[in-house]
C-alpha cells in the first residue's frame, strides 16, 4: 500500500487552538488541562474521520500534532521541546505538552500556527 501524501499540519493545529479556549484565570489547572485534552481528542478524532483513516492511526497523528505544538511553544515561549518528551523519549508526553500550553497560552499561534509543517500520514499508519 502506498503512503498517502503528507498534509499540512498547520490546519490541524489551527483547528485545535481555535477549538480550545484560552485557559481562564478562574479555571483550576485540572479543569484547564481536561478541556485541552478533550479538545485534542476531538480534533484528532475528527481528522481521522474526515480522512477515512483507521483508529490505529490516532497515536501517530496525535504525536505529530503534539510535536507541532511543542515546537510552536519553543518559538513562542522558549520551551525546549525535548523537555516535553515522555520518559522513554519515544514521543511527546501529552500531559506535559498540554500543561505547557496552558501555562504559556500562545495566542499568536491562533493566527498562524506551525508554518508549513507537514503531517506525515505514512508514519502514522505504520
Amino acid at each position: 500500500m502506498e503512503n498517502p501524501a503528507p498534509l499540512n499540519i498547520a490546519a490541524l493545529v489551527q483547528d485545535f487552538l481555535s477549538a480550545a479556549s484560552a485557559p481562564g484565570e478562574s479555571a483550576s489547572d485540572g479543569a484547564a488541562l481536561a478541556e485541552l485534552a478533550y479538545g485534542l481528542d476531538q480534533v484528532v478524532s475528527e481528522f481521522l474521520d474526515h480522512q477515512g483513516m483507521q483508529v490505529d492511526a490516532y497515536a501517530g497523528v496525535e504525536q505529530q500534532l503534539l510535536g507541532a505544538l511543542a515546537h510552536d511553544l519553543q518559538d513562542q515561549a522558549g520551551i525546549d521541546p525535548d523537555g516535553l518528551l515522555d520518559g522513554s523519549q519515544a514521543g511527546f508526553d501529552t500531559h506535559a505538552v498540554l500543561e505547557a500550553l496552558s501555562q504559556h497560552w500562545p495566542e499568536g499561534l491562533v493566527d498562524g500556527p506551525s508554518g508549513g509543517m507537514d503531517l506525515d500520514l505514512g508514519s502514522s499508519l505504520g
